[in-house]
């Protein structure tokens, strides 16, 4: 057991050092957009399809228009505002959702 404990820091230290290595440069590509009532910002460190962004954006638009509370043809409107009325069949990514 005691020899475990002396070979421990030396194992952070070569992990520590190890993780260092392989000096590439990652290339930052951001793209901000207006969603969900607020700015979203989406960074990605490493390569990407040159799409990436519009199919993120896209999918967060997708949710928005499901899930926002804000939007009255959301389904979430819809359930807010017939809470305690009727019950509202939803689709199953905002069932998973709530």
């Amino acid at each position: 057991m005691k020899c475990f404990y002396k070979k421990t820091p030396l194992l952070f230290i070569l992990i520590f050092i190890l993780s260092g290595c392989g000096n590439r440069e990652a290339e930052v590509i951001t793209e901000s957009g207006f969603h969900l009532g607020t700015i979203v910002k989406i960074s990605i460190y490493d390569k990407a399809p040159d799409n990436i962004f519009t199919e993120v954006f896209n999918l967060i638009s997708e949710l928005e228009n499901t899930l926002s509370r804000n939007i009255e043809e959301s389904e979430i409107s819809i359930i807010n505002s017939n809470s305690g009325i009727k019950a509202i069949e939803v689709s199953d990514d905002t069932f998973q959702f709530l």
